[in-house]
């Protein structure tokens, strides 16, 4: 008898612990298909703003908003239910070449949202963050340093569809990009060709830097040397000759340099270098930075009034790192430099963008959108 007993209280015993690992495991599959379902939701709810974000694009919101205004709008996906809705505002610069766009997705109430900038190619908008449309007698990069395309990563380096530094197709047997990367400097996502066609008529482009000197001077903003210390107030700044940086510099706007630019300290800029000389080198052996793009294009006028490119020599880094990285917001203040002035009319009367307009810095996030 008392073993059956024993038997009995056993199996009750065994009974209850299979009993409590059964709801154990009822309760973790209850749990993990709450979570897949919030996850589907989720999923859902991003897809739909995704498909907003289309949607504002496909009705070609960019273009139809006027210079510092904004747009708001709502809709509903088609595969979707009537509660599940995405709504879109759009706020374009006073400048009108940046428009900001963030569009949430409502699902069964979970949001999620997406925002970006989409980038039309006006002003100096189209322009890579370097270019060179002047013949080379050389270009390189000896240091570690990147030249980078705005929304792009390192892991783009092989594709992208602008080019991080423009050029001729003669020249680029002057470069090696393979070979710089060996050596810890990247450009991403490539070398291109030149996408603003005043760049490509020495004539053109040297008229506008002629305007460029007289708004220039009218405003006292004509150098012999050194560009002085304005901060990152963007000012627009003209030096009428060679320009050697020996201490370090910080700068913003649209800077001018007829004449060879020769960096040796460390040396920050927001916005557009132009060089004239035949020779841009930086030199420095400290951390550099130009946000924004840089032009050098070396220009003669000949005997019978004719202008031409010169040659130059580039060296893009040769000591520190230097970091050459398109930003739009930058261009755009310097070329709001030139708002109502003969150089701004000459640059958008000459210049033709065969850049197409792009999306950049694209972000998914959850309730709040960054």
């Amino acid at each position: 008898m008392q073993q059956r007993g024993m038997v009995l209280v056993v199996t009750l015993v065994l009974l209850s612990l299979a009993l409590v690992i059964g709801m154990a495991g009822m309760k973790t599959a209850w749990i993990a298909e709450r979570m897949s379902g919030n996850q589907r939701v989720g999923i859902s709810a991003l897809a739909l703003a995704e498909y907003g974000a289309a949607e504002a694009l496909k009705r070609d919101v960019p273009r139809r908003i006027s210079s510092g205004q904004c747009l708001e709008d709502a809709g509903s996906a088609p595969d979707y239910s009537a509660k599940a809705i995405y709504r879109y505002r759009a706020c374009k610069s006073s400048q009108g070449g940046i428009v900001n766009i963030v569009v949430s997705g409502d699902y069964s109430g979970v949001e999620r949202h997406v925002s970006f900038e989409y980038i039309l190619p006006t002003g100096f908008l189209g322009l890579s963050p370097v270019n060179l449309p002047t013949p080379l007698n050389r270009v390189d990069a000896k240091a570690y340093g990147h030249v980078i395309e705005e929304g792009r990563t390192i892991s783009d380096i092989h594709g992208g569809r602008y080019p991080a530094i423009a050029m001729n197709d003669g020249d680029r047997n002057l470069t090696d990009p393979l070979d710089w990367e060996r050596r810890g400097y990247h450009v991403v996502p490539g070398i291109g060709d030149i996408s603003e066609s005043i760049l490509t008529d020495p004539e053109a482009f040297h008229g506008f830097i002629d305007k460029v000197h007289a708004v220039a001077e009218s405003r006292s903003r004509v150098r012999a040397s050194h560009p002085g210390t304005d901060g990152p107030r963007p000012v627009l700044t003209y030096v009428d000759g060679d320009l050697d940086i020996g201490q370090p510099y910080s700068g913003a706007g649209l800077l001018v340099v007829n004449g060879n630019l020769e960096v040796h300290d460390a040396f920050e800029f927001e916005g557009l270098m132009i060089v004239l000389g035949t020779s841009f080198q930086m030199r420095n052996q400290l951390a550099s930075q130009i946000r924004g793009a840089i032009i050098v294009a070396p220009s003669n006028r000949q005997d019978d009034g004719s202008v031409s490119y010169g040659i130059a020599d580039v060296i893009l880094s040769d000591g520190g790192q230097v970091d050459y990285i398109y930003d739009a917001g930058a261009l755009e203040s310097a070329f709001f430099l030139l708002a109502a002035t003969e150089a701004e009319a000459a640059w958008q009367n000459d210049n033709h963008s065969s850049r197409k307009p792009g999306i950049v810095r694209w972000q998914e996030s959850g309730a709040t959108a960054e």
